[in-house]
């Protein structure tokens, strides 16, 4: 539930178009950031814990890619990421399903060399 309010949170927050926005975050919010948006820039700007126990970061959704920017927004690095995980399945589907026909040609060929 609680990651749920802060996946709605960052899309409130950088939605229309916003790649770049201070906000402030737990230490908590933090590593759920740094663990689900690897690529986003987070910066602390201020040394200054409110009494919440929250900090302000400067948060960047913006990519550099091949010498222009690029930005995502969390709903399209949600995308992004489920479609990265889809394809790991298949990948690692394809790898079994290529090592179970390298088991049966490996038994074809004994059986045909034995005959």
């Amino acid at each position: 539930m609680i990651r749920d309010q802060f996946e709605n949170f960052l899309r409130d927050s950088f939605g229309n178009g916003v790649v770049v926005r201070e906000l402030r975050l737990s230490d908590v919010e933090v590593e759920y950031m740094k663990a689900n948006y690897p690529m986003a820039s987070l910066r602390k700007t201020g040394e200054q814990e409110s009494t919440d126990g929250r900090y302000w970061y400067e948060i960047s959704f913006a990519i550099p890619s091949l010498g222009k920017v690029r930005s995502y927004s969390p709903s399209e690095l949600t995308v992004l990421r489920e479609e990265k995980e889809r394809l790991q399945y298949e990948l690692h589907d394809a790898k079994s399903e290529l090592q179970q026909l390298k088991q049966e040609l490996e038994k074809l060929k004994v059986e045909h060399s034995v005959e």
